[in-house]
């Protein structure tokens, strides 16, 4: 994401962070890098235009998501996000 992006995202929970997280790569999947990149700058822009009503609805989505995983499922997700963030934690500034 674009730094105003990062920014964004800062209000969520590590756990929120970690939904949204999951999302995005379920998105993104097989797609080109390009694409990849050009569905991250929608979604940066999408987040970046909410109010904070609707951002803070959008947390609770990803909260009640995270709220009805399986222990096992959310430690395998908070461990593959940390993978895949070179093991530099889920902080505020995540």
């Amino acid at each position: 994401f674009r730094s105003q992006c990062r920014g964004v995202m800062r209000y969520l929970t590590p756990e929120e962070r970690v939904m949204h997280w999951q999302e995005v790569q379920d998105a993104i999947g097989e797609m080109t890098a390009n694409k990849a990149r050009a569905y991250q700058t929608e979604q940066c822009d999408k987040y970046t235009a909410m109010s904070p009503e609707e951002r803070g609805k959008y947390a609770a989505d990803l909260q009640a998501k995270w709220d009805a995983l399986p222990e096992a499922e959310k430690m395998k997700l908070y461990h593959q996000a940390l993978q895949f963030r070179g093991g530099r934690g889920m902080g505020r500034g995540w």
